[in-house]
């Protein structure tokens, strides 16, 4: 389930595609990567995702997600993810578990989206709705994604309502911290 969260994140900032940049040629992807950077580096983005996966085994999902600059928080299928910059959060409120870990742990879409567009084709913006499919070819991986009630603002820079506080957690939960 994590590695779905991951790629949710390298979606994320496909929802920097201006209306009518969606769609085009791949001679055209370095031009369309410019814009997408250049709209996520500089806007407060929110938005609602669906995903599904291809391959024996159909994995779907939905959810909300906010981003800010560096900072994250997806919400959907009963996971929270945290990301102030710095430190990632990965919190399952019904097994009462949280995962830390650093940011730049593994290879981070949000530091490194350019490795990580060229794998998306077929981008559609159709009424306010992104849509496109996610190839890995190296891992067989294939998901078809969605984007809607996308909206821009601007940026807050601030980076605690992305942090999640383990200390108000009571007992109960278990907390593993892997930085």
């Amino acid at each position: 389930m994590k590695r779905y969260f991951r790629i949710c994140l390298l979606l994320l900032s496909l929802l920097a595609l201006p209306a009518g940049a969606a769609g085009q040629s791949a001679a055209q992807d370095g031009e369309i990567l410019a814009k997408v950077l250049e709209w996520v580096a500089s806007r407060r983005i929110s938005a609602s995702y669906r995903y599904e996966t291809g391959g024996e085994v159909t994995v779907t999902g939905s959810g909300t997600l906010l981003l800010d600059g560096g900072c994250y928080l997806l919400r959907g299928n009963g996971l929270d993810v945290y990301c102030d910059g710095v430190t990632r959060w990965t919190v399952d409120p019904a097994a009462k578990e949280v995962y830390i870990e650093a940011a730049a742990e593994g290879q981070d879409y949000f530091s490194h989206p350019e490795a990580f567009v060229s794998q998306v084709s077929g981008l559609r913006e159709e009424g306010g709705t992104i849509t496109g499919v996610f190839t890995d070819s190296g891992k067989g991986t294939v998901i078809r994604f969605s984007f809607s009630s996308i909206v821009g603002s601007p940026q807050q820079h601030r980076t605690q309502e992305f942090a999640f506080d383990t200390a108000a957690l009571d007992a109960s939960w278990v907390v593993t911290d892997l930085r």
